[in-house]
Formats: structure tokens, C-alpha cells, sequence
């Protein structure tokens, strides 16, 4: 299925839900020790806390709370928010913000429901590798987290004029930024999705296959600062 069939196709609130719900099992399952685990990739986040901020960030954006000017501070607060109430009390929350966020997704459209769904597929993600367990590199709502990054990336593009990048994940070859293309990747969706989402060192991204014009491209990919150090899975 290509990008323009997700789009007009997928259904963002269904494919939020079931990673949700994902999330929800899994952090069910847990002691204390384990929830209390840090999660790399958040700042100094618990497996507890990343619960606590997708909860809270459902509460603010059903409610319209935005905070632009801090969003460093905000997400903090829905951290906060949540961090001393038992597990059952969060998600809870959780469940009662879900279907008006879910039906959000859907009437926003696409653009904005990938990247809902991208944002809470990465952190699933994360705590996975925080705890040890496998990932899921084959995830059903992979692509559509990808296809979020790379409109990011093509965005970001537009004011580079570097030329296009040319993105072969798989089946799938997608051209993201104006102009001829400078230069092309060959990469698991799964291996770019973690780029994207500021998983993958430079180092490790400039291995991935390359032609072209590398440099002008390897310290764009992140939507975010490039670590140091390969975060997670």
C-alpha cells in the first residue's frame, strides 16, 4: 500500500487504539521494580512516567491545554499529574480521554493522526527495550509512524535545499524534499523509523545504504537532536 492509499485509507483512531491497548497490557503485567525502570530516550522518564504522559497528553489535548512557549514544562505536568496515583487510577484516565482523542485523529485527518500514533507506537517501542522484552519490528502501525516522520523530514527539506531524498524502505520508495533527488537510503522501516525518531546515532544512520550526496542528509534525518549513542532497540 503506498502513502496516498494510507491516507486516504487508514483509520488513525483504530490503529491509536490498538497500540494503546498494547501499552496497557503490557504495563499490567509489571511490578514495581519494573514500572520504575528508566526508560532511555525520555528525560529520565519511569516506565510509570511514559504512562503518565501519554495519559496526560490525551487530558490536555482533548481539553485544548497547549503550552508553545514550554513544551519541556508541559509535557512535565502530565507526568506529574499522574506520577502518585495508582496504576489502575491512570489508566483509567486513560480510557475515558481515549474515544474523543481517537475521533480527533479521525477528523483532523491524516497528518495528524500519524503522528499521534507515531509519537505513541515510539514510546511503546521504548519501553519495550527498557524492560528487556522484544520489539516489534513488523508492528502493524509501523508505517504509518514512518509516513509522519518523513512528511517531517520532507518539511524540514523544504528550507535545506539539499535536494530530494529518496527513502527505499522495503517495498516501498518514497522522494521526500523539492527539487532532483541528491541522494537515496535503503533501510528497514523499522531502522528508519527509529532514525527519525532520534533512536539512531549518526554514525549508525550514515551506515545504513546509501548513495549520493551522504553528508548533506545523515544530521537530517532525526525530527529531533541526534544522539550520541544508539537509544533502545
Amino acid at each position: 500500500m503506498s502513502y496516498a492509499e494510507r491516507a486516504a485509507t487508514e483509520d488513525c483512531g483504530e490503529r491509536y487504539e490498538a497500540v494503546r491497548q498494547e501499552l496497557v497490557a503490557l504495563v499490567r503485567g509489571l511490578d514495581d521494580d519494573r514500572l520504575a525502570r528508566t526508560v532511555p530516550a525520555t528525560p529520565a522518564w519511569t516506565v510509570r512516567d511514559v504512562l503518565g504522559h501519554v495519559t496526560g497528553l490525551t487530558e490536555d489535548l482533548n481539553a485544548l491545554r497547549f503550552d508553545a512557549t514550554d513544551p519541556d514544562a508541559w509535557t512535565r505536568g502530565q507526568v506529574e499529574r499522574h506520577r502518585a496515583e495508582p496504576l489502575e487510577a491512570t489508566i483509567a484516565a486513560w480510557d475515558r480521554e481515549a474515544p474523543t482523542f481517537e475521533r480527533g485523529l479521525r477528523e483532523l485527518g491524516y497528518g495528524m493522526g500519524s503522528h499521534f500514533v507515531a509519537d505513541l507506537l515510539v514510546h511503546v517501542t521504548d519501553v519495550r527495550a527498557a524492560l528487556g522484552l522484544p520489539v516489534h519490528r513488523d508492528h502493524p502501525a509501523t508505517r504509518v509512524a514512518l509516513d509522519f516522520y518523513l512528511d517531517s523530514l520532507a518539511e524540514d527539506l523544504e528550507d535545506a535545499h539539499v535536494g530530494a531524498l529518496a527513502v527505499e524502505t522495503g517495498t516501498e520508495t518514497r522522494v521526500v524534499g523539492p527539487g532532483d533527488i541528491a541522494a537515496s537510503v535503503t533501510v528497514e522501516p523499522f531502522e528508519m523509523l527509529r532514525a527519525c525518531a532520534g533512536r539512531r546515532t549518526a554514525d549508525a544512520i550514515a551506515a545504513y545504504g546509501w548513495t549520493g550526496d551522504v553528508d548533506a542528509f545523515v544530521g537530517r534525518i532525526s525530527r529531533y537532536e541526534t544522539p550520541t549513542t544508539d537509544i533502545g532497540a
